[in-house]
């Protein structure tokens, strides 16, 4: 039944893919949800799954509305659910918050901070194969739907909006990611951590951002289900995931330790790895973009670089 999970899964990711009408794009994009609840609740090692499961359910059902709510609105306005049209008619006749009611669904499932709550407690109570899934293609749909559906950032003020927030939250992502002792956890908020970042870049609603993003979540889906699965396997020889219990490795599995440590430069970044060109490319388009706020921009980087330095260190 594991792999039915992943096959329907994938379908439904196929479903996403190939269809131009918005309400197909959310239907599949909700019932991508069921493979990994199935994988949580029958195949988790944790007691606490079944609420895992009650948490992610909530979640998605509380903020899946204002998505479906703002998919009536688009067809009223523009008489069909083809989001090619929507975005050849644009809508910047709409207010700010009908934008944030439609892509509030999409910024759940990457997870933006602030509405992340339910990625840690899946990625603790899910086994490690769930785990890999959710963090290299389920939590990607969010930021490819976005990519499919642009025409939500179209609204000036809605970008003033959301980047105040996103400054604050990336800050206190990584913030968290220095505060972790567990080791699955660490590395659920740096998924987060970098997802907030990749959509501080996402709202600066500039064209050359696009290929960076791509190579973003590329990058990330990659690395991600990497980590994910050395937690499982280091779990599987330690019988624990406190950071605090976890040393010896390179006598123990020399090769488990290798792939730790091309895991670390890969998430750090450094080069001569992919991660590092993007680092640099997305500097380069952040102060591009935010030409007039130099300073701010600098100050967030900075310490945004030497925590995220501090909890990869770790």
């Amino acid at each position: 039944m594991a792999f039915v999970s992943v096959l329907i899964l994938n379908f439904c990711c196929i479903g996403l893919f190939s269809r131009s009408s918005f309400l197909v794009i959310y239907f599949w994009y909700e019932s991508s949800l069921l493979p990994i609840i199935y994988l949580i609740t029958y195949y988790g090692g944790y007691t606490d799954r079944l609420v895992s499961r009650v948490i992610m359910l909530m979640f998605t059902s509380v903020f899946s509305l204002p998505l479906m709510i703002s998919v009536w609105v688009f067809f009223t306005y523009c008489g069909s659910d083809n989001f090619y049209l929507i975005n050849i008619i644009g809508l910047e006749s709409l207010p700010w918050w009908i934008c944030v009611m439609g892509i509030v669904g999409f910024r759940v499932k990457l997870p933006l901070y602030g509405i992340h709550q339910w990625l840690p407690i899946a990625h603790v109570e899910a086994p490690t194969y769930g785990s890999t899934l959710l963090a290299g293609l389920l939590l990607k749909l969010g930021g490819c739907a976005l990519f499919r559906c642009y025409f939500f950032l179209n609204g000036f003020n809605f970008v003033i909006v959301v980047v105040g927030l996103i400054r604050i939250s990336l800050i206190y992502s990584v913030c968290c990611c220095c505060m972790q002792s567990d080791y699955k956890r660490l590395v659920a908020y740096s998924s987060v951590f970098h997802i907030t970042f990749m959509f501080f870049v996402f709202t600066s609603n500039f064209a050359s951002c696009f290929l960076i993003l791509l190579v973003v979540i590329v990058t990330h889906g990659l690395t991600s289900p990497l980590m994910f699965g050395l937690v499982g396997a280091t779990y599987s020889i330690y019988g624990s995931r406190l950071i605090i219990n976890l040393g010896g490795l390179l006598r123990l599995a020399p090769f488990l330790f290798f792939l730790s440590l091309m895991s670390f430069l890969l998430n750090v970044p450094t080069p001569p790895f992919v991660s590092f060109l993007v680092e640099v490319f997305r500097f380069i388009c952040l102060v591009s973009i935010y030409i007039y706020s130099h300073f701010i921009i600098f100050t967030i980087l900075f310490i945004v670089i030497v925590l995220s330095l501090c909890y990869n260190l770790i």
